[in-house]
């Protein structure tokens, strides 16, 4: 019980702050768009430059004042400090939830503890009473036969020595018993030292798991956080990388690769005309080619592995003029002339 209750108190706190992070994020985030590649028949076009055009002037966007944003800013700013403010509520009910648990158990082990300890106590005195008791029968039978010997020594001295020799036999045998109910009440004494110590190393393992799950709640809440953060810094880069695919680049960066891969390629004797491939190409920073294969392809097995030699010849692949067109995964259409 106390195992699932530490687990649903990590859970809760993890789900607060992801809804926090999400709320303060939520805002910034926009879905990316990536360019989708040509598939089948490719279209050719002619570049047309604008300026040569006469077209009419486009009218300026407009947006909100800067009162409206700086107004919106601040009642986002409220709503987060709200959904924090709860959050932190959530999470103390939650560690007051937990010690009072922890607590109970704790006033339960000391309960256990004292009622062994009671148990124990009332045997230990138990014995000690039937010890004092035997020793009070012992002494008894003694005086008795003292007496008896004293009145019949002379009439039976032979049966006064073996009386004497049983009794040195019976003393003998109590003797050892007593010494061996000391071994065994010391032998129970070092059992219960050790399950002790057993328990506290028992008890130390279990502290010291949960202090490692903390470590990796903790350790997983980091990364998140540093997801995020990397977001944020992506957002940055799509938008210039936006805008190098508005101003060509990507098609030049996609041409180049394809030329210099046309350049490494060997056509096979039986490559018919009109060969069309889509070439899935993994590389590193830095253009080197980590491995490729060949989608939709017009062109038999040889002709795929000659495809697939010259894009690993034509490693390190060129480099964007901006380099946030780089990507680990390319595809690109290759149609040789």
């Amino acid at each position: 019980m106390i195992g699932i209750s530490k687990i649903s108190w990590i859970v809760s706190i993890l789900l607060h702050v992801g809804l926090v992070a999400l709320l303060i994020l939520g805002p910034s985030l926009r879905p990316t768009v990536r360019p989708e590649l040509p598939s089948g028949n490719v279209i050719q076009a002619e570049i047309i430059d604008l300026s040569s055009l006469d077209l009419p002037p486009l009218e300026e966007p407009t947006g909100p004042t800067p009162a409206e944003l700086e107004r919106e800013r601040l009642a986002q700013e409220l709503e987060q400090q709200r959904i924090k403010d709860l959050a932190q509520e959530q999470i103390d009910k939650d560690e007051q939830d937990r010690l009072k648990v922890q607590e109970q158990k704790d006033e339960e082990e000391r309960a256990r503890l004292k009622t062994q300890a009671d148990a124990k106590k009332a045997d230990d005195a138990k014995k000690a009473d039937e010890l004092k008791k035997e020793q009070i029968r012992l002494k008894k039978i003694a005086d008795d036969k003292k007496e008896l010997e004293r009145v019949e020594r002379k009439k039976e001295e032979d049966r006064a020595e073996k009386e004497k020799a049983d009794r040195i036999k019976k003393e003998k045998a109590d003797a050892l018993r007593i010494e061996q109910e000391a071994i065994d009440a010391k032998k129970k004494a070092e059992r219960i030292i050790k399950e002790k110590v057993e328990k506290d190393r028992l008890a130390k393992i279990e502290a010291d798991k949960l202090k490692k799950r903390k470590a990796a709640a903790k350790k997983k809440l980091d990364e998140q956080l540093a997801r995020e953060e990397q977001m944020r810094l992506m957002m940055g880069v799509e938008n210039q990388r936006n805008e190098a695919v508005d101003n060509g680049l990507l098609a030049q960066y996609i041409a180049q690769i394809v030329a210099r891969v046309e350049s490494k390629w060997n056509r096979p004797p039986g490559a018919k005309e009109g060969l069309s491939c889509t070439v899935r190409v993994s590389q590193l920073p830095g253009g080197d080619v980590a491995s490729v294969e060949i989608g939709e392809c017009n062109g038999d097995a040889v002709v795929q592995d000659s495809i697939i030699r010259a894009v690993k010849g034509a490693s390190p692949l060129p480099e964007p003029a901006d380099l946030t067109l780089f990507e680990r995964k390319l595809v690109f259409i290759f149609e040789p002339k």
